[in-house]
């Protein structure tokens, strides 16, 4: 399947969000839906409007700009793509023997990341959509049967930027503290 196709059956994918207050499980709840045969994912959440789109320069959609930024979200968020170090999380002794652990193909990441902003256009929408299309591109998996991308922006302050460009995305809050639900 060629990525036009593959970008194709991904943007017709209904979006749902996980926003969790404080300790909630949200990485729990996201873990059992990673493997569902129609979801995609990401591993973990991802916090891209607060934490990396401040150093990004999306006025500048030249191909070197669009590489360097896939680049700094490579650098920022390495042990998402690579979990061999993960011990926090446990994400690094998955597996029935323990020894297993997610490890990304870089360049195949990249590429589809590239090919995807290139294609959509550079914007913070895009990329935040892109980093979900390359992560599933490069753990091969098959698009067409997918109906929903769970995304995670995690918490309110990710949400409040987030929301702005995913007006039509379903949030699902996690909540520990019913009096963290109500603030």
């Amino acid at each position: 399947m060629k990525v036009k196709e593959k970008i194709s059956y991904f943007k017709k994918l209904r979006i749902f969000c996980i926003v969790a207050t404080p300790r909630s499980g949200s990485d729990y709840f996201q873990s059992l839906l990673d493997g569902h045969p129609e979801v995609l994912t990401f591993n973990g959440s991802v916090g891209l409007y607060v934490g990396l789109f401040p150093k990004i320069n999306f006025n500048n959609a030249n191909k070197q700009n669009i590489n360097l930024s896939i680049t700094k979200f490579i650098n920022i968020y390495h042990d998402w793509l690579c979990t061999k170090n993960d011990n926090s999380e446990g994400k690094n002794k998955m597996g029935k023997s323990k020894n297993e652990f997610i490890n990304i193909n870089l360049n195949r990441f990249k590429y589809a990341m590239f090919n995807y902003l290139n294609l959509e256009g550079f914007t913070k929408k895009n990329f935040s959509l892109a980093v979900y299309f390359a992560y599933n591109i490069a753990l091969g998996l098959n698009f067409k049967n997918k109906k929903i991308l769970l995304m995670h922006p995690h918490n309110l302050d990710e949400l409040v930027h987030f929301s702005k460009d995913f007006r039509k995305s379903k949030n699902i809050f996690t909540i520990r503290d019913q009096r963290a639900g109500y603030l």
